[in-house]
């Protein structure tokens, strides 16, 4: 399947409304999805289940157009798992050595050194513990300061991979 869009537009993706399944843009009245979050098997299932004519999508692309998505989820760490499962299970198996028992030491060990000095009343006055006021309580963010965190948060996954640029706008639903 192939996943491209003809005619990109121009909305700013931190402009956008967040929704459950994308952002919400005002212009075209659509929630976008973001494609280029998905692995290519979640991405063309989502395009798949689509009924309309076209879906408006955001999707990440490299210098020769072609489109970006997440990798699919590594199978070696349910292979890793299986092993250990298998080693534990199989290392109960052998029988235990009596005279490793008496390898464990009875003494207390010493440690060489000064003793722990006890913390003097200034100390422990501020290290008590604070009561929470109303300059200390949760404080939601402002939308303002949420935009400023989506800002933010695209320029520094612009910075990290320079050769990817985001593309957003209708895709269409061929049949």
């Amino acid at each position: 399947m192939k996943l491209a869009i003809p005619k990109p537009c121009d909305e700013s993706w931190s402009a956008m409304e967040q929704r459950a399944d994308g952002r919400f843009c005002q212009r075209c009245q659509h929630t976008v999805v973001d494609l280029s979050r998905m692995t290519r098997r979640q991405a063309e299932a989502r395009v798949a289940k689509e009924t309309g004519e076209y879906l408006c999508v955001r999707l990440a692309v490299n210098e020769a157009d072609a489109p970006l998505f997440r990798p699919e989820p590594s199978r070696a760490r349910s292979f890793a798992g299986g092993l250990v499962l298998v080693a534990a299970l199989t290392a109960g198996c052998r029988e235990r050595d009596p005279e490793a028992a008496e390898l464990i030491a009875t003494e207390p060990c010493s440690v060489d050194g000064p003793p722990m000095m006890p913390i003097d009343e200034a100390m422990a006055r501020d290290a008590a513990p604070v009561e929470p006021t109303t300059e200390t309580a949760e404080v939601e963010p402002t939308e303002e300061q949420r935009e400023l965190t989506r800002r933010k948060q695209e320029l520094r996954e612009a910075a990290a991979h320079p050769h990817i640029r985001h593309l957003a706008g209708r895709m269409p639903i061929r049949r």
